[in-house]
């Protein structure tokens, strides 16, 4: 049977608004190389449920006659514990069996990509955090945008603008950061405001979102230096998670004898 394997539902809110003028309109029909996004997507941690031999837990749906299984794949922490502790209230035989596991976007992505045939029609679906949703349908609306609700998970970037001529806000080093926290980004434009206000005084400076699902799709099947220079940047919970797992395995490593 066919695989049924990919990364949440159909992304059809956002539009072609938002790719239209994000991505290069020309881009060859190419993926990044498999090492290089499973690199980029390892920079953010996610939780989910599942059993010691890590099993994850679904829940099923019938779709024209076919039952799909679906993996709830949590993008914090916060919200996969609460999502335990309801289910410990609701199927407390099943909450036993379980519990809230961590995990690096970049490894279930090679996971997923090894074991197309060996999942089964399963879907992966990401839980996004809500109040970044709400965000993201708040700047939207702000820009005059019909809509309501926003479908998968939000990431938010700034562009550039003068003299007619539009581009991306960069790095001192040159990358593309896309935030999971609109906080984030929004305070790191008031610094840049405050430290250098002649440059910033000529610029028109927007913040825009794009959803997660649309930009792995990209990394996917398509390559240019603009995919290349994108770094997702994690919450400041999930960035501090991170950096406690890089430091566990410093202190991990072996000393060589002198």
């Amino acid at each position: 049977m066919k695989s049924l394997v990919r990364w949440g539902a159909t992304l059809g809110l956002i539009g072609s608004t938002v790719l239209g003028s994000w991505f290069e309109p020309n881009l060859r029909a190419f993926a990044l190389p498999e090492q290089e996004i499973v690199q980029k997507l390892n920079q953010v941690p996610v939780f989910f449920i599942a059993d010691e031999q890590g099993n994850l837990i679904t829940r099923s749906i019938n779709v024209e006659g076919q039952e799909i299984n679906i993996a709830g794949i949590f993008m914090s922490q916060g919200d996969a514990k609460n999502f335990f502790n309801k289910l410990e209230e609701s199927q407390p035989n099943i909450a036993a069996k379980v519990n809230v596991l961590p995990g690096l976007l970049g490894n279930l992505y090679r996971i997923v990509s090894q074991n197309q045939e060996n999942l089964n029609e399963v879907i992966f679906e990401f839980v996004p955090m809500q109040e970044q949703v709400r965000s993201a349908v708040a700047l939207l609306g702000g820009q005059n945008e019909d809509v309501d609700k926003f479908k998968g998970v939000p990431l938010f970037f700034a562009t550039v603008k003068k003299d007619d001529k539009e581009a991306y806000l960069t790095s001192d080093e040159g990358s593309i950061p896309l935030f999971f926290e609109k906080e984030h980004l929004d305070n790191l434009l008031l610094e840049f405001k405050q430290e250098k206000p002649e440059i910033a005084s000529n610029l028109e400076i927007s913040i825009n979102v794009v959803a997660l699902e649309i930009v792995i799709n990209q990394f996917q099947n398509n390559e240019s230096e603009l995919l290349s220079n994108m770094v997702l940047v994690p919450s400041k919970q999930s960035g501090q998670y991170i950096q406690s797992l890089q430091q566990n395995r410093n202190q991990s490593q072996p000393v060589s004898s002198p």
